[in-house]
């Protein structure tokens, strides 16, 4: 036995050996899960058993030294994470890895047993519990072979089992015979498709409100009324995501033997689940009760906790009165702003008003809600904020509805004193005028928030004139209160927001302009705008930091370039407290001119000799007059809105030197603007422009060569990455190449220019793309995943980017090559694919004169899963038929050679039919319960080979 234990170290699992499942339901999650362990008993050590032992898992008899064995494996996997869950598919796979005779092979029978103990062995197996299928291949030591491990798996988790043990078996009457010996990896996989139900539907609302199960109930108005529900599910895919659930709301008038209304929404878990009932379904003052549950394509939840709602589609129908002894609407004057008053407010009707909202011209700006009592009144207190203000007030019911809005005009004494003046800046001393009622003040009262409060007399004329100054910045409020000889006082406010940052200021760079320059210093000085700053910290935009104490509150920095710069500036308490930042910005100004081109940059090589560029000139000085030379040229003038234009003769280096000029003849430092004339070739190609795709693979197209630089002779040229080819010029200096391109899309043209000397130009890079002659397929429903079916037709179109295109030539498989003619570079044929599985269709582009593009293949899946139909219970969530109602299932094979099918409902044991002459079979079957169902059905070929997995999904009307 140990021949066949001999250590082979870990197996690493393969696609191949991953890919076991077949097309399963949205709603199913498939894993794999690798065997925990693995045990042998062998007939020649019958007391003992081999657990996790190493090397392959032997199956048979076999001698060895004499001795010989007779061995079965055993298998134990880990169940725990599908209790509770239903099972969808199993598949247990390995590898055969040795066979003693290529030409037995016997069937091998998948087993369920009790667990392997340490007191396992071969006198003391493990009890079977079940057969749960068996595997017959042709294939010699196949790599993959695999064994249907569902009875086995669904019975273990129904009842509660958290692991598995399976055995492999081979007949027992030939178990003893050596040709049939084989051994197989010791590492078996199992994949499992299995779905958890969805958890019953939580967070109900109705219109936004929580779920109302007891009195009093949610009132809706005559409107959309929105029922939520959040939908979660236990399962979890690779990529995190959850299944595809669908929220079916049921919705009933309580006391009504109407049908209950049903309505669904559908999304991925955590799914927020929203339907809508239309106002001119529900009956006002009726109430309605409402519940979800959830789906996915496999199972449902339980009913969640049954909602209720009252519908309320009738507005108060009275009026709203404001009536006031304090502020009477009477058009006189009364009382005095800022003082209170009470307001009345008196609903009128025959039906009931949950309160009032109100809300005022001048008051805080909000809506204020009071409360009704039985008879429809309430009051309210409210101070008038001007002389003329105005209440606005509306009675609302239960379900919201508004009565029509009542206005009410408040005309108050105006008593409080005017305040003329306003704060610009801290530390600044600010003069500000008191003035009073008809000039009745004796005396003003007035405070700075957060400073002492003073008085000052009032004149004959009940006016006063003070100076106030604000010491810091921020949220600043001045309150004045005038007093008349008779003790009336009267309060004002009036606030302002001050800057609290250091100020800071600088004559050699004014804020957000052009100054100075590189290397001229500047001086900046701080100034606090808040109380108690001892200290400036500084911080300039090039790094340079520091601090310095307010009593010397100045800096000096000069930039060490041109261009936009900032300082910002902190001030610092005795206690290390800082402000915010004053932000300081301006610029260094550039002292030598600028001068730009658009199309001789300062950068790389730009136009060509005979090409004139035109050259625009500028000054951070002010300078409007500018002296400049083109090379070794005279000296000219211009200003800055003069064109000036330079049409160099020769490729290579060129200077400009610019001097700006003041109008008093002071100037600039010169510029010295270096360029560079390009004097690489000039490429131009009918057949393949640099802007426009054109052309195709197998076109050839020309390419012509005209110079920069004089006395060209020869060109040397390289198309893509090929080798570098020479060709002579005409006697004017021009030249021809061709090319054909054997690739689409993008190509480059090198080439420089020689001249007799034999030197040779800058390089010019011409870029072209070529059109893909390739046509492009597409189908409306094949090409998206598994559709269709053997005879199911489907449009194919076809369309090429050749504008001379003049047919299509395809082929679907090892059919026929057929001819579509092409209206503006399309055409479209209907077309029904031979066979299940994979399909290839093959399209060519051909032009007038016969030309064939290159060929796209389009390829896709064909299922090779049975239809299935009921004419009681039809597929999907429409209910049919009843408890105990039989229904009548056909199914029909998509693929020839099948003679039976297998199917299975839920719940129940696997079974077969055989099919008739015509591919069809049909088996009746009774529901026990108004439920969700599922079955499973396949077709069974007479070698045993199986089709795709048809799932047909009903539901049972209660």
């Amino acid at each position: 036995m140990r021949r066949f234990l001999a250590a082979i170290g870990t197996i690493a699992l393969t696609a191949t050996a991953l890919a076991v499942t077949t097309t399963a339901p949205a709603a199913a999650i498939g894993r794999y899960e690798q065997s925990t362990s693995w045990a042998v008993i062998d007939a020649a050590d019958p007391d003992t058993v081999v657990i996790d032992g190493p090397g392959d898992a032997p199956l048979g008899t076999w001698t060895e030294a004499g001795v010989t064995h007779t061995a079965r494996p055993y298998f134990t996997f880990d169940l725990s994470r599908f209790q509770g869950a239903r099972i969808l598919k199993a598949i247990l796979f390995t590898g055969e890895t040795e066979a003693a005779d290529c030409a037995n092979r016997p069937p091998v029978t998948l087993w369920r047993t009790t667990p392997v103990t340490s007191g396992t062995s071969w006198t003391a197996p493990p009890r079977d519990l079940a057969r749960i299928s068996t595997l017959e291949t042709d294939a010699c030591k196949p790599s993959h072979v695999e064994w249907d491990a569902l009875k086995a798996v669904q019975a273990a988790v129904a009842e509660g089992r958290r692991t598995l043990t399976l055995s492999l078996r081979l007949p027992a009457n030939i178990e003893d015979e050596p040709a049939n010996f084989r051994t197989y990896r010791s590492s078996f996989g199992l994949v499992i498709d299995y779905n958890n139900a969805p958890l019953t539907p939580t967070g109900l609302t109705t219109n936004n409100a929580a779920c109302a199960t007891d009195k009093p109930f949610t009132l809706v108005r005559n409107d959309r009324v929105s029922l939520r529900a959040t939908a979660t599910d236990p399962d979890m895919n690779e990529t995190g995501g959850g299944d595809r659930l669908t929220g079916r709301f049921e919705v009933w008038r309580v006391g009504s033997t109407e049908p209950r209304t049903v309505l669904e929404d559908s999304s991925y878990a955590p799914a927020d689940m929203r339907v809508d009932l239309l106002p001119e379904t529900l009956v006002d003052g009726a109430t309605y009760a409402w519940r979800v549950r959830a789906f996915d394509d496999t199972d449902h939840s339980a009913w969640s906790e049954t909602c209720r709602f009252v519908v309320d589609k009738q507005a108060p129908q009275g009026t709203v009165t404001v009536t006031s002894t304090d502020y009477p609407e009477d058009g006189q004057w009364h009382d005095a702003v800022g003082r209170p008053g009470e307001f009345h407010f008196t609903y009128t009707g025959t039906d009931r008003i949950a309160g009032f909202y109100w809300s005022s011209l001048h008051g805080d700006g909000r809506s204020h809600f009071v409360a009704a009592d039985r008879r429809g009144r309430a009051t309210v207190t409210y101070a008038p904020g001007d002389a003329i203000d105005r209440l606005e007030v509306f009675g609302a019911d239960a379900a919201g509805y508004r009565t029509e809005e009542t206005t009410y005009d408040i005309r108050a004494v105006d008593q409080r004193p005017t305040i003329d003046g306003y704060f610009w800046e801290v530390g600044q001393p600010t003069t500000f005028t008191f003035g009073s009622f008809n000039g009745t003040a004796v005396e003003f009262r007035y405070q700075l928030d957060g400073e002492p409060e003073q008085t000052v007399a009032a004149d004959a004329e009940g006016r006063a004139e003070v100076e106030i100054t604000a010491r810091w910045g921020g949220d600043r409020t001045l309150t004045v209160t005038s007093r008349t000889a008779a003790g009336v006082a009267s309060t004002r406010t009036a606030r302002w927001w001050l800057p609290s940052e250091p100020r800071i200021v600088s004559a050699e760079y004014p804020e957000s302009q052009a100054a100075g320059g590189e290397g001229v210093p500047g001086t900046f000085t701080f100034t606090p705008r808040s109380p108690g700053v001892v200290a400036f910290r500084y911080a300039f935009s090039d790094g340079t930091e520091g601090t310095v104490p307010v009593g010397a509150a100045s800096v000096r920095w000069t930039p060490a370039a041109i261009g936009w710069a900032s300082v910002n500036v902190w001030a610092v308490d005795a206690d290390g407290a800082e402000t915010g930042p004053g932000i300081y910005s301006f610029q260094v100004a550039d002292r030598l001119p600028g001068v730009w081109s658009s199309v001789y940059a300062d950068s790389g090589s730009n136009g060509g000799p005979g090409e004139q560029g035109q050259f625009y000139f500028s000054s951070q000085l002010g300078h409007f007059e500018f002296v400049y030379r083109f090379d070794d040229g005279p000296e000219q003038v211009a200003t800055m809105f003069d064109e000036v234009y330079f049409t160099p003769t020769t490729a290579g280096p060129h200077e400009l030197r610019v001097r700006s000029r003041d109008s008093d003849g002071t100037q600039s430092p010169e510029r010295l603007y270096r360029f560079v004339v390009f004097g690489g070739p000039r490429v131009v190609s009918p057949d393949y422009p640099s802007d426009v795709a054109s052309g195709r693979p197998g076109l050839a197209g020309t390419f012509t060569l005209t110079p920069r630089v004089p006395d060209v002779v020869s060109y040397r040229y390289a198309f893509d990455d090929g080798p570098r080819q020479t060709v002579a010029a005409s006697a004017d200096g021009v030249a021809d190449v061709r090319y054909t391109p054997t690739t689409p899309f993008g190509h480059t043209l090198v080439v420089t220019s020689v001249d007799a000397a034999g030197v040779e130009s800058e390089q010019t890079t011409y870029a072209f793309h070529v059109l893909d002659d390739t046509p492009y397929v597409s189908a409306n429903g094949y090409g998206w995943g598994s559709w269709g079916g053997i005879g199911v037709e489907d449009t194919f179109s076809f369309t090429s980017q050749l504008a001379d295109v003049a047919d299509f030539a395809y082929k679907l498989n090892d059919g026929a090559e057929r001819t579509v003619p092409a209206v503006d570079r399309a055409a479209s044929v209907v077309l029904a694919p031979d066979r299940a599985g994979d399909n290839v269709l093959s399209v060519v582009a051909r032009t007038a004169d016969g030309r064939r593009s290159t060929p796209y293949e389009f390829r896709f899946y064909v299922p090779s899963a049975p239809s299935v139909s009921s004419d009681v219970y039809p597929s999907g969530y429409e209910p049919g038929g009843g408890v105990g109602v039989p229904g009548t299932f056909t199914f029909a094979t998509l693929v020839p050679g099948v003679t039976s099918f297998g199917y299975r409902f839920e719940g129940e044991p696997e079974q077969t039919v055989p099919a008739d002459s015509d591919g069809t079979a049909s088996v009746t079957w009774t529901p026990g319960c108004a439920c969700y169902h599922y079955l499973t059905v396949w077709g069974i070929k007479e070698n045993g080979q199986t089709t795709d997995y048809q799932y047909y999904t009903f539901v049972v009307a209660g």
